[in-house]
């Protein structure tokens, strides 16, 4: 389910407006509400009032920019950047696709009054709904509609209303804050989800992280982190094509959550692009991350030594070049990732505390250069069509009760190596050396030796493409080849 938001914080004068209420809803936008200067990779992603004054043809789309209003009564006296008149704002829409949208509005003020309603190109009204009343839900085909935002003139305060962008429906809790707020749910792919809502506390602490950067040791438990956190440390200079194009940018930038508690939260790019959230050189040092979402994302060359993120979901992520010493992985799902270059050593600060994969399912993800690799704990884990290539594994017990299926170990050192119990089923064993390799109760069902080295060795080879690459073993000594 797609959500689109519209977030009102009730104000009782315009400076508590201006000041407040960015700082109410900025752990869910990009938007700078000090120093323009401070990020200039947190570009303003959002459409003011004054933008649709400037520019008539444009109009706003339910999956892209932040839009951001004053909502004045009639008694105001009249702005600039005015988009609709005094009492009421028009913000005009695109939708590309058909959607079943369903419009709510809580508001923090009890007997609030204010209205919402959609008219379609033609001037005809599709949806009312006022604040705290009953939801209204339509389906919109594509076109260009109008939302107009109404003043109760209950007082002469000035109201901001933020419409954010569609996510996932699933996420609706984490993103409303106690305040409550307006909502438009794409009713046609319906999350049933229910998530924990942050307390007041801990979204006082996502608004922190917002505008500094830096929550170390805060309760971040169920929030909800997106692009607003962007914070890559180089930024793109054309005129240095001898540089590589790019230059560094201050540490101000990288992300501090080290000993936060991010219990069931989630970070993610809500654009669904591979990789595409980034936090670099970021502190998490045994932060926790239990049950925790993290998707979309590269943390690239961060610290998370002893970080916890056990019962965690992760998607699309790259770990490059990050610490990832004493982590734990236990009981995780992970998915597309890839912990290329990452540093898997027992964390050295914390009694040595090893990195551990207990039970985890993995899947489709990247172990090649990893360093500390032989020290990382598998047990019980699922490590299905994952990458292993070129490794040096000699002389470990990595691998127990774990299920390798569809893996690539490709050149890998798996020499004087013993294990137990792993399922090495249509494994790429290609050019590996295996030499004195003993496994114990494994299979290797379809496995491919081609070019491997298997002097000394023994395990069962029953069903294995053999060192010739064309003859399939039949017997565990693999006596017909």
């Amino acid at each position: 389910m797609n959500y689109l938001r519209l977030l009102e914080d009730y104000m009782k004068s315009r400076l508590a407006f201006s000041i407040t209420a960015i700082a109410l809803i900025f752990p869910l936008v990009i938007i700078s509400c000090a120093d323009n200067d401070t990020n200039t990779n947190l570009q303003a992603q959002a459409h003011t009032e004054q933008d649709f004054v400037s520019n008539p043809n444009l109009a706003a789309h339910p999956d892209r920019k932040v839009v951001v209003i004053d909502l004045e009564p009639d008694t105001a006296e009249e702005p600039e950047n005015l988009t609709g008149e005094l009492g009421f704002d028009v913000i005009p829409f695109n939708y590309t696709d058909a959607t079943k949208q369903t419009f709510c509005w809580e508001d923090p003020q009890l007997d609030s009054e204010h209205m919402m309603k959609l008219f379609d190109s033609q001037g005809q009204e599709l949806a009312a709904i006022t604040a705290n009343g009953e939801c209204a839900t339509v389906t919109l085909v594509p076109g260009r509609y109008e939302m107009h935002l109404f003043h109760d003139n209950r007082s002469d305060d000035i109201h901001t209303v933020f419409i954010m962008p569609n996510v996932s429906e699933n996420k609706t809790a984490k993103h409303l804050p106690k305040s409550g707020g307006l909502s438009m749910l794409d009713s046609s792919r319906t999350s049933q989800a229910q998530n924990p809502t942050p307390s007041p506390t801990e979204f006082s602490n996502l608004k922190k992280l917002i505008n500094t950067n830096n929550c170390e040791g805060c309760d971040l438990r169920y929030t909800y982190m997106t692009g607003s956190l962007d914070s890559c440390p180089v930024g793109y200079d054309p005129n240095d094509p001898d540089g590589g194009g790019f230059y560094p940018v201050s540490s101000d930038y990288f992300i501090n959550i080290s000993h936060a508690d991010l219990t069931g939260a989630t970070i993610e790019d809500p654009s669904h692009k591979h990789y595409f959230l980034l936090w670099c050189y970021a502190s998490m040092v045994e932060t926790n991350f239990t049950s925790a979402t993290i998707a979309n994302t590269t943390l690239f060359a961060s610290t998370m030594s002893s970080a916890d993120l056990s019962n965690s979901s992760i998607d699309s992520v790259s770990f490059f070049g990050s610490t990832l010493s004493g982590v734990k992985f236990t009981d995780a799902t992970v998915s597309n990732s890839s912990f290329n270059t990452a540093d898997m050593s027992p964390d050295i600060d914390n009694h040595d505390q090893g990195t551990e994969f207990t039970r985890a399912t993995v899947d489709g993800s990247d172990f090649q250069y990893v360093l500390g690799i032989k020290t990382v704990g598998f047990y019980g884990a699922k490590l299905t069509n994952c990458t292993f290539s070129g490794l040096d594994l000699a002389e470990t017990f990595l691998f127990s009760s774990t299920d390798l299926t569809d893996s690539d170990l490709g050149s890998t050192n798996l020499s004087n190596t013993v294990m137990a119990d792993v399922t090495f089923d249509k494994v790429n064993f290609e050019n590996a050396d295996l030499s004195d390799f003993e496994c114990i109760q494994c299979t290797f069902t379809g496995a491919n030796f081609k070019g491997a080295t298997v002097t000394g060795s023994t395990f069962d080879a029953t069903g294995a493409i053999w060192t010739d690459g064309t003859c399939v073993c039949q017997d565990a000594s693999c006596s017909n080849c």
